[in-house]
């Protein structure tokens, strides 16, 4: 029989022809608290990933070690919100030189700090939608600019489109004020106004 543990706890005997999928949605609807998600999961002794398609076509064997990890929810998402932050910080400062590079008519100098910009925010994006997965908030809740976390995230996915349309097409123009007006003043509020925010739910 295959040997499974959770936060190094060995759990029961998984009895029968089971997949690595179906072990972890187990563990998950059966021994893992609500407040808490799994973070880490090894398959005899390497990581693996809880999205990967191949978990339903890798089945479990005898003498397996399948050893889970849980974290609080809390826990994870404050510690994304600190590297959010951060990254927040360099989003700001790189939006800014990329949008006076193109208003100086230093294209090419503007073109090669726009891919670092575009990484970075779709660095930005992933761990905000990391945050929401963890955090059990209403994504409908208001902040005190009157927009909702959910709308500002719209928005910037949907100014984030917009902006590589843009430079699709050469626009300059059109990029130049996305980018200027736009994406910074999401970012912007982001900073200001979200990431505080959702720190203060660690409080309620």
């Amino acid at each position: 029989m295959a040997l499974i543990s959770l936060n190094e706890v060995t759990l029961p005997h998984f009895e029968g022809n089971k997949n690595l999928q179906e072990v972890i949605r187990f563990v998950t609807s059966n021994h893992l608290e609500a407040d808490k998600m799994i973070v880490s999961i090894r398959y005899n002794h390497q990581e693996i990933n809880q999205a990967d398609t191949a978990l339903e076509s890798t089945l479990i064997k005898n003498n397996d070690l399948i050893q889970i990890y849980s974290q609080n929810r809390l826990d994870i998402v404050f510690s994304l919100l600190e590297k959010s932050s951060l990254c927040l910080d360099q989003l700001i400062d790189k939006t800014s030189k990329v949008s006076n590079l193109y208003a100086e008519g230093e294209i090419e100098k503007a073109d090669i700090y726009f891919i670092d910009l575009i990484n970075t925010l779709d660095l930005f994006i992933e761990l905000m939608t990391n945050i929401h997965r963890s955090v059990r908030i209403e994504l409908s809740m208001k902040m005190s600019s009157g927009k909702t976390f959910h709308e500002l995230e719209i928005h910037l996915l949907s100014v984030l489109k917009a902006v590589l349309k843009a430079k699709e097409k050469q626009d300059l123009i059109m990029l130049y004020d996305l980018i200027e007006y736009e994406l910074l003043d999401n970012l912007k509020q982001w900073k200001i106004i979200a990431i505080p925010e959702l720190r203060n739910l660690k409080q309620v």
